[in-house]
């Protein structure tokens, strides 16, 4: 799977702004301070892994709480597979 990082960052905080029922977001937005909890997280990972079909564990998750962040972690999982 090839894809652009602009591409990319567009299609995470899609799925972020759904979850939270918001217009727009900053990619530097912090999932927990948006009132995210962590059964939250692991819902939104699963639409990510789904759409970008990548693994994440939840140690990668808590240490990737922006949508610039997790789109970091996706594309290296991208890159690696």
């Amino acid at each position: 799977m090839s894809i652009q990082r602009d591409e990319a960052l567009e299609t995470v905080r899609q799925l972020w702004q759904e979850h939270f029922h918001l217009d727009s977001l900053p990619d530097d937005a912090n999932f927990f301070e948006l009132g995210g909890r962590s059964r939250e997280l692991v819902m939104v990972a699963f639409a990510i892994e789904e759409r970008f079909s990548v693994e994440l564990s939840l140690r990668e998750l808590i240490n990737a709480l922006t949508p610039t962040a997790m789109t970091d972690l996706v594309l290296g999982k991208v890159g690696a597979a």
